[in-house]
């Protein structure tokens, strides 16, 4: 076996970020080469101890290769048997422990995917338990100090992981996420807005504090135009906006192909975060053609040229968002020009082309 697979694999298509890379890249490498992604019996609820141990069971099976749910034990003795020439660490999770254990007693090596910085998180934007806090800041030196191969998502993630442990450059890939073709399909068909109201999608439960969604909606109590702001995920504190300027519409997390189409006949995407690696849903509406409309914070702004098929702006600055979006409402041919450009980031982040990025650094 020359590449193992170890995180967190979801079988459906509602789907995290850090899930649905995991998900993209097992089944490129999969059209290529047989492998095996190796998780674990995470539900404490559903799985004995016996079985997080000692357990082993096939999940499913993508192109001839399989998902397989280990033990600690199993998945050490499994590591002895079959002797992968690299391991790839594709989502955080603890008990890949294993694989830089299995280490030290081989010549594997070990590339980790940096979706986030756990510790700065956990310490930061959530209320984690002392003791899951500190597991996870062992477990988080470890993989960054040990792995041969570090991949993150921009520049801002490198200088968090630079707060925890020092990192030699050498070990540093920058590979952004990837697009799922269905959503530049739909661009080419998309439906334009010319005169109703602004349709403006934003994505993240409000407990994510850095999502910014109390941000967004203070910014949005001085819209004097009429909008459609489509919210996906759990929110409650809209019923208290008193701008009746504004129409709140609310969805759950949906499937890839089912939100693809959600996004056919919408205008605009903003990522109000203070903190955001990347942001894969800002990538696939930008790909679907909606003008995205983000912060300075969000790791996609790199990707962005300002005016130009996109718009950036200050965490923050309620005013620099406010003067976005009365500019794209009252010019609407401005806002399709920047959506027709915005489409062209899927010639650079579809997941084959993504996917290559990765193989390079297999070899």
């Amino acid at each position: 076996m020359k590449v193992l697979f170890a995180g967190r694999y979801n079988n459906t298509e509602v789907l995290s970020g850090p899930e649905k890379v995991a998900k993209r890249i097992f089944r490129e490498y999969s059209l290529r080469d047989k492998t095996v992604f190796a998780e674990y019996f995470f539900d404490g609820n559903r799985f004995s101890y016996l079985k997080k141990l000692f357990g082993s069971k096939l999940v499913t099976t993508v192109n001839n290769s399989e998902v397989q749910r280990f033990g600690v034990f199993s998945l050490f003795f499994f590591l002895f048997k079959y002797k992968p020439t690299v391991i790839h660490v594709i989502t955080y999770e603890r008990f890949a422990l294993v694989c830089y254990l299995y280490k030290f007693f081989s010549n594997v090596k070990v590339v980790y995917n940096v979706h986030g910085i756990v510790s700065y998180e956990n310490n930061v934007l959530k209320n984690t338990g002392l003791i899951y806090s500190l597991k996870d800041k062992i477990c988080e030196k470890i993989f960054l100090k040990y792995s041969d191969k570090l991949i993150f998502l921009s520049d801002n993630s490198v200088k968090h992981a630079g707060r925890i442990c020092r990192i030699g450059t050498s070990k540093i890939s920058l590979i952004p996420n990837g697009t799922d073709e269905i959503f530049y399909k739909n661009s080419l068909d998309k439906v334009y807005n010319k005169s109703n109201p602004l349709k403006i999608v934003f994505a993240g439960d409000e407990s994510r504090t850095e999502k910014g969604f109390d941000f967004l909606i203070d910014s949005l109590e001085k819209i004097e135009f009429h909008i459609e702001l489509f919210l996906i995920g759990s929110f409650s504190k809209f019923k208290d906006v008193k701008n009746v300027n504004i129409k709140f519409n609310i969805t759950d997390r949906m499937e890839t192909d089912k939100f693809a189409g959600f996004l056919r006949d919408k205008d605009i995407f903003v990522s109000a975060s203070s903190y955001e690696q990347f942001s894969i849903t800002a990538a696939e509406a930008m790909t679907a053609g909606l003008v995205p409309v983000v912060t300075e914070e969000t790791g996609m702004s790199s990707y962005i040229k300002n005016q130009i098929n996109g718009f950036i702006f200050g965490y923050g600055n309620k005013e620099a968002l406010i003067e976005i979006l009365e500019l794209l409402n009252s010019d609407r041919n401005l806002m399709q020009t920047v959506s027709l450009r915005s489409t062209e980031i899927f010639k650079e982040l579809s997941w084959p082309d993504i996917f290559l990025k990765y193989k390079n650094l297999y070899e």
